[in-house]
């Protein structure tokens, strides 16, 4: 193939071969129509032997192109859905990715974590106040799709993504520094006798800090995920998933060390635990701190990114507007959503239920988030070398039918008095997110196979940052039935009849909409990678549908998240609205 030095002529579509050695890049002028086209792309499959050559349809060129998918596909070998060839991660140019994970694991660990101990004992929160911290503590996830976007299409100095995870660390490390010289607040009870009783009103010196954490390494997770995306394009249909698997199998794995230094490093009595001693909060953050510089570091020794073309933003804002109106973008984020919030959905008592009931200390509580990390890591295992080519609705089904079937009977024995046993009960737990974490995984695959090539990061970003907005809107969902239910701290204190039954009735809308919801939700997902790719490939455009959806999960999105910061402030937090019983 001839390369030529200047671009083709405005609006002449064109095929073009980007070789990561020299990044020349070679134009295939061609008419509009589909035939040359795809004749033009076989060409240049054709031309080149080279390893490190990847191919990219100009889109920005003629609206014909936009229309050329199935042909692209079946030129690959083996089904992959972009050439290059399988990425070993664990080779030195990219262990930086896996290692990337790892560090994203520890903050997703230990976050989660600190509800428990710090905001729930430590600051003595109300059960309501505790699930709106954890999903404010998970703020920055809602914000996926504009970062993604950014990493995708604003380039820094030629570079896609290791700018990016460079940013996004180094807000984490600033962050981190100022909560560790930051004075200490005073536990709400020390010894039995209250020393601050204005301890919960001095959550949001804790979780606003925290949310902008979020924010620095998500900034880091969506440039990894945009490598990851790219990775799985290069694997055959065979194995495709394995690089998705890989990387999330080694977040699991870091998200049980992060919560096993939570266990045991917040475990003194201020803390509702038994040991004599605790971690200081300042020593916690420092050493977050130090993990975010040594995830820069690899990723300047173990991350190899290959220059890209800058494209301009009127171009990239049309693919993104393309991808939001196809219709394998909005039924995939469609059926995650309510899939993950139907998973995900809680009671606003669960916490209480622990604490009060089941006496539960925070070393056993923050012990078994270990073991749910551990969990997640198996089923990811399971998936990886068991369970990725069985028919994802068949897998799903069989996933939530068992969840339903261990959970809801543990919880109603629990609630009745029959047999009341922490350890049961959250034995009982794992197992629930066992197949949970199979579900996930369900929801996870099919965005690779949608996946747009050029707008990785931001595809993936967007299908997520849907699936994670289920997570404000369960958590306002669960406060107003907290709330209708009378099931507050107090509350569960009296363990009255009416009591139990009023939390009975909220175990069964958890349970029943985890079923039901999931049936509902199930024809939306694709069968298996070939029906997600047909549906990728033949699915229709709909601008009017698609504006419909998302800007209706916008909305949702801002009510559910003034919810949630409502419920956090003390003024507020009587508020109906936010989960209390009326100002």
């Amino acid at each position: 193939m001839a390369c030529t030095s200047a671009s083709p002529p405005a609006k002449t579509p064109s095929v073009v071969l980007y070789n990561d050695s020299d990044l020349q890049h070679c134009f295939v002028h061609v008419g509009s129509e589909k035939p040359a086209i795809e004749s033009a792309y076989g060409a240049a499959l054709t031309s080149t032997h080279s390893p490190n050559a990847f191919f990219a349809i100009d889109t920005s060129r003629s609206d014909a192109l936009q229309r050329l998918r199935p042909e692209q596909d079946s030129a690959l070998p083996d089904g992959a859905l972009q050439p290059g060839g399988r990425v070993n991660l664990l080779a030195h140019e990219n262990l930086g990715l896996l290692l990337n994970y790892f560090a994203i694991g520890i903050f997703n660990g230990v976050l989660p974590a600190l509800v428990y101990p710090l905001f729930k004992i430590y600051l003595n929160q109300e059960g309501y106040q505790s699930n709106a911290t954890s999903s404010l503590l998970n703020f920055a996830w809602y914000l996926k799709f504009p970062l993604g976007f950014l990493s995708d299409s604003v380039p820094i100095r030629g570079y896609r993504r290791k700018p990016y995870i460079y940013l996004g660390w180094s807000l984490l490390v600033v962050v981190m520094v100022a909560l560790a010289c930051m004075p200490t607040i005073e536990p709400y009870q020390r010894n039995g006798v209250v020393v601050n009783a204005d301890a919960a009103a001095h959550s949001p010196s804790y979780v606003i800090p925290l949310m902008l954490a979020s924010i620095g390494y998500l900034l880091a997770d969506v440039a990894c995920d945009g490598l990851m995306v790219e990775y799985a394009h290069r694997e055959c249909a065979s194995t495709r998933g394995g690089a998705l698997t890989m990387v999330y199998g080694t977040r699991f794995c870091a998200e049980l060390c992060g919560t096993l230094v939570v266990a045991l490093g917040l475990n003194s009595r201020d803390y509702g635990g038994s040991f004599a001693f605790a971690l200081p909060l300042r020593f916690l953050f420092a050493g977050l701190a130090g993990v975010g510089v040594l995830a820069v570091v690899t990723t300047r020794c173990h991350i190899r990114e290959q220059r890209v073309v800058i494209e301009t933003m009127r171009s990239r804002l049309r693919g993104v507007g393309r991808i939001i109106r196809h219709r394998a973008t909005w039924q995939i984020t469609l059926y995650g959503f309510l899939q993950f919030f139907t998973l995900a959905f809680d009671v606003s008592p669960s916490n209480t239920i622990l604490f009060v009931w089941l006496q539960t200390p925070p070393l056993t509580k923050s012990l078994f988030y270990c073991v749910n990390s551990a969990i997640y890591a198996c089923a990811t295992f399971a998936m990886r070398n068991y369970l990725l080519h069985l028919n994802w609705r068949h897998l799903v089904l069989v996933s939530t039918v068992c969840g339903v079937l261990v959970g809801l009977p543990t919880a109603l024995v629990t609630v009745f008095d029959v047999f009341r046993d922490k350890y049961f009960y959250l034995a009982m737990e794992q197992v629930v997110a066992f197949f949970d974490a199979l579900a996930m995984m369900v929801r996870l695959l099919v965005i690779v196979e949608i996946a747009e090539p050029g707008f990785e990061s931001s595809t993936y970003a967007l299908v997520t940052t849907v699936y994670n907005l289920a997570i404000p809107v369960m958590t306002t969902v669960s406060n107003v039935i907290g709330t209708a239910l009378s099931v507050y701290d107090d509350d569960l204190a009296r363990d009255t009849s009416s009591v139990r039954w009023h939390v009975a009735s909220s175990f069964f809308v958890m349970y029943g909409l985890r079923l039901v919801g999931s049936l509902v939700a199930l024809p939306l997902l694709p069968q298996q990678k070939d029906h997600a790719r047909e549906l990728k490939l033949h699915g229709s455009s709909n601008a009017l549908t698609g504006a419909l959806i998302f800007t209706a999960f916008a909305g949702v999105f801002l009510a559910s998240l003034t919810s949630n910061l409502l419920s956090i402030v003390e003024s507020t937090a009587c508020l109906r609205f936010a989960g209390g019983d009326g100002c």
